[in-house]
């Protein structure tokens, strides 16, 4: 995750509020669409919601690429920790203190 000093201050934007409702609304129609096993419909909502995503890293200056490498450093250490038996707790919060 980039350092604090590394993130620039956000300007406050009415269109980026809008969108970050949208994609608000989008997830929560996503979780209706899996309680309702509704494979075309959280396809087309989940569509939704990462265009709007896209849209808010676009206006907030942040490179998808950024996006994909937080998410592969995340998987990464998940298997890293899964390799050597460590499981995190209900909370989220791993057993171990073997933490890289």
């Amino acid at each position: 995750m980039p350092r604090k000093e590394q993130n620039p201050p956000f300007n406050y934007d009415k269109s980026v509020n809008r969108l970050a409702t949208k994609a608000g609304g989008c997830a929560a129609h996503c979780v209706v669409q899996v309680m309702q096993n509704n494979r075309a419909g959280l396809v087309r909502e989940s569509a939704s919601l990462l265009r709007h995503l896209g849209k808010i890293w676009q206006k907030r200056s942040i490179d998808t690429q950024d996006v994909w490498e937080e998410l592969e450093a995340r998987l990464q250490l998940a298997e890293e920790l899964r390799e050597q038996g460590i499981r995190p707790t209900k909370n989220g919060r791993y057993r171990s203190t073997k933490l890289p």
